[in-house]
């Protein structure tokens, strides 16, 4: 539900009877992760290009029936109205997959090194982050009730070009080392797997530096 959150639409349908049915789309820019979930639920993947300022890209996207609770479809409107409600209604693993989800959509992890310190010891440019459009404002009440469950340390900026979007960005090496645990521990049957890769790097960086005394980050 976080994956789609990020980067999912419903659609509502009134057959000639009056039947209410809802198809639920999801696009993005990576494949690995829609591709995944196809496989898994059996449902085709469809590619197009699209032309976006003067450069062409690429999108995968999935399309599916909801069969099982046709509310799920009201959460996903333009403003997603209300699915704070239905985040607060989760239990705590439900959150943080959740959380997971929204992430691999609209969340980005940097880890980048920055050069040696006087010392000799290496140096890091880290960073987690969300972004998230201005006028969803029931998706940024989720990211503060789940920053102020752990007490994690946020910044956020809104977007200058104007386009309404926030940028949450955590950069506390013991919140990301937390973000991660909640996010992965239960060892998650979907998950980008390049945000992982870069993700657990950067907390096994940070272990060893800890564990060094280092303290070397930036």
């Amino acid at each position: 539900m976080g994956l789609l959150a990020a980067d999912g639409h419903c659609q509502k349908y009134i057959s000639k009877r009056g039947d209410c049915s809802y198809r639920i789309k999801i696009e993005q820019a990576e494949e690995q992760v829609l591709k995944d979930i196809g496989e898994f639920y059996q449902i085709p993947l469809k590619y197009r290009e699209r032309i976006i300022a003067n450069k062409n890209r690429s999108f995968w996207s999935l399309s599916f029936p909801v069969t099982t609770d046709k509310l799920l479809g009201n959460y996903l409107n333009t403003y997603r109205a209300d699915i704070d409600l239905f985040f607060k209604s989760l239990s705590n693993e439900e959150q943080n997959n959740f959380m997971r989800g929204y992430f691999d959509g609209d969340g980005s992890i940097v880890f980048t090194p920055q050069g040696l310190s006087k010392q000799g010891y290496m140096k890091y440019r880290y960073t987690m982050g969300f972004s998230i459009n201005s006028k969803q404002q029931s998706l940024l009440r989720i990211l503060n009730f789940w920053r102020e469950k752990y007490n994690f340390t946020l910044s956020k900026y809104l977007d200058k070009r104007g386009n309404g979007t926030w940028y949450y960005s955590i950069n506390n090496y013991k919140n990301l080392q937390t973000i991660f645990d909640l996010f992965y521990s239960n060892a998650p049957v979907f998950k980008n797997e390049r945000k992982y890769i870069v993700f657990n790097n950067l907390c096994e960086t940070m272990k060893e530096q800890y564990k060094n005394n280092e303290f070397l980050f930036s």
